[in-house]
């Protein structure tokens, strides 16, 4: 991780509005970095409706789970099979 950003506001429109604008102003050279996926995350609908779950990220954005599968499986140390299968993405 490079950094950590955070937005606040009383309502969620306003800190969506405001994670876009500061998502859209970062310049990070020299690695890739997921900004442009948290950008385009901001302006999902059902995002900004709150109409998410531990599922939005494979439901929504299928292709990320695919492309980067070791991200989107849980594995518990010592015991494998505890939690196969369950997304983490």
């Amino acid at each position: 991780m490079i950094m950590k950003v955070m937005t606040y506001a009383n309502d969620r429109k306003t800190v969506i509005e405001k994670m876009r604008s500061v998502l859209g102003e970062i310049i990070i050279e020299g690695v890739t970095t997921n900004t442009d996926f948290m950008y385009d995350i901001c302006q999902n609908e059902k995002f900004i409706k709150g109409d998410v779950s531990t599922d939005f990220i494979p439901e929504e954005y299928p292709q990320v789970c695919k492309n980067s599968c070791s991200l989107c499986t849980v594995r518990v140390r010592g015991n494998e099979d505890l939690y196969a299968d369950k997304r983490l993405v």
